[in-house]
């Protein structure tokens, strides 16, 4: 089975201002290949779903908002939280990325794991006798132990309890390879072989519209949950920042124009 893109006839007309000298340089022609067509799908999809790229540029910017105005934290718990939060935040910006080049799959992945960092954050901030327990995780199999029990075992009701959305999402995108809203198989083009052989080209990036719209509000609603988990753990001071809650306004009025 060949992984990689597969260019048609004519190549990859223009697609050199893509690269930059030293990457035309020292950069294999596969990768190059790839990475061309990651950037033109990438600028491809925020020309074709620019309400899409607004609404997650929007959020992004209230994220980084809230995390400067927690950059002076009063309880020593709330430490460990905001760093937890500041981890899923770097995974969503990481996932944009992903889900704009169509690799959206992994972006689903990705996110995963920045939803189970902000359920943590806010077990943590709810719970802080917690904290030991997340600290301590690594240093013998008892405490170990204690933190699987509390962070790992029965997610519903223990990591996920009162975050029905996470867990709905977290679980979602656990089953990638059985999901119609992210096919896995679906990116095999099968093509002709020799006896005995597996052929098939698989394509890193989806380029469907519909789907690749299927999967941006997939994605955004659990990232405007998250938002939202963040915004309520510390929305005592949150909410004396003007310009954060006119954001935060402006996004739902986006969200709502959408949606019509």
């Amino acid at each position: 089975m060949r992984i990689g893109p597969k260019p048609d006839e004519s190549g990859f007309p223009g697609d050199e201002d893509l690269l930059l000298p030293f990457e035309r340089q020292m950069l294999s022609t596969a990768y190059r290949d790839y990475l061309r067509i990651k950037r033109n799908n990438t600028f491809a999809s925020i020309q074709r779903l620019p309400q899409q790229w607004k609404r997650f540029d929007l959020i992004d910017q209230v994220w980084l908002r809230e995390i400067h105005d927690l950059n002076k934290v009063v309880d020593i718990s709330h430490v460990v939280v905001v760093t937890l939060f500041i981890r899923g935040y770097a995974r969503v910006r990481l996932m944009m990325e992903l889900a704009f080049a169509g690799c959206t799959t992994e972006a689903a992945d990705l996110l995963r794991g920045a939803i189970e960092s902000v359920a943590q954050a806010n077990l943590i901030y709810h719970k802080p006798q917690l904290l030991e327990v997340w600290l301590k995780k690594g240093d013998d199999k008892s405490s170990l132990d204690a933190y699987h029990k509390v962070f790992v075992h029965a997610k519903k009701t223990g990591l996920f309890a009162g975050l029905p959305a996470l867990h709905h999402y977290w679980s979602g995108f656990s089953e990638l390879g059985h999901s119609s809203v992210l096919p896995v198989m679906g990116r095999i083009t099968p093509r002709e072989s020799v006896v005995d052989e597996v052929a098939g080209d698989f394509q890193f990036f989806e380029t469907n519209p519909q789907t690749l719209t299927d999967v941006m509000n997939t994605l955004f609603d659990a990232v405007r949950h998250m938002e939202q988990v963040l915004f309520d753990c510390f929305h005592q001071r949150l909410n004396l920042d003007v310009e954060l809650v006119r954001m935060r306004s402006s996004l739902q009025q986006m969200i709502g124009r959408l949606a019509a």
